[in-house]
């Protein structure tokens, strides 16, 4: 599993050199790791080295039970202790977060399920769109949504180890209210270790209404993808694909300025500094 065109050099470095060559490319594909794996076995690393190459550079690809199969084939050789030992890294790696909790007042009840399929299907819109991208992009259509009745009355301590626990992307309390004969949901976001530069937890006003199904471009889906590519840099996943959830939040952000400017403006400044951290400010955006 080692790095563009580096792979067969790489392989026989010693492990310092091979670490320091592998942080030159990007995050480690599919493909490479098993091509690497299929190597004669005087030409391949120790699997010590395999696992410091996934810490260090990252993985490209999400681990499927397939892929599980395809990775102890290609890697027979390895023995059955060291392939569990490099199984078990790529798994942890795969660990990201792409589940939305929505935890809900009692208040809500007569129309939750109601704002629950609202949000699933921007969740669910959203995934497909991104999914659609290529294979960098893939894992998003797993992003899913979870309806909890967990008290909304927890304390920050209880939501910040409820976040933790689920491996939640977000989690959302929501509180129901009526205006002029319509329902609407104000939630609360929390975003946990992946807020960044953005102060969280962040409330967003929903209308309980059949058209918010079709909208996929609103405060909401910017803010899903902020998160989204929060996590892709806490999980190393690659500085292009951080840019381009960021890109599009962005230009989500600028098309719904009007909607609350407060929360746009929050929002797209986070956006903002995450880009000039990663280089990509203000080559990429829009005018604003």
């Amino acid at each position: 599993m080692l790095l563009l065109s580096c792979v067969a050099a790489a392989l026989l470095m010693p492990s310092a050199q091979a670490a320091a060559r592998a942080q030159e490319g990007g995050p480690i594909t599919k493909d490479k790791l098993l091509k690497a794996l299929r190597k004669e076995k005087s030409e391949q690393i120790r699997v010590e080295e395999y696992v410091e190459l996934i810490r260090r550079q990252g993985l490209a690809f999400i681990m499927t039970p397939q892929d599980e199969l395809e990775i102890r084939r290609a890697g027979r050789r390895l023995g059955k202790e060291n392939l569990d030992y490099l199984i078990a890294a790529v798994r942890d790696y795969g660990r990201i977060r792409l589940r939305v909790s929505l935890l809900k007042y009692n208040p809500c009840k007569p129309h939750f399920e109601d704002f629950a399929g609202v949000i699933g299907a921007k969740i669910n819109a959203l995934s497909k769109s991104l999914g659609a991208r290529g294979e960098r992009y893939a894992y998003v259509k797993r992003l899913y949504l979870v309806t909890e009745e967990n008290p909304s009355t927890m304390s920050h301590d209880e939501v910040e180890r409820y976040w933790k626990v689920t491996s939640s992307l977000q989690l959302l309390l929501s509180m129901c209210w009526a205006k002029g004969g319509e329902v609407y949901v104000t939630s609360r976001v929390y975003l946990g270790d992946l807020s960044g530069p953005l102060a969280t937890p962040v409330q967003l006003e929903f209308k309980v209404d059949p058209e918010e199904f079709k909208k996929t471009r609103d405060i909401y889906s910017a803010l899903i993808l902020y998160s989204l590519a929060q996590e892709a840099r806490a999980k190393g996943l690659g500085r292009d694909l951080i840019i381009g959830y960021l890109s599009e939040a962005l230009g989500v952000a600028d098309q719904v300025r009007d909607q609350d400017p407060v929360v746009v403006q929050h929002i797209r400044g986070a956006v903002e500094r995450m880009l000039r951290d990663l280089g990509a400010f203000p080559m990429i955006l829009p005018a604003p």
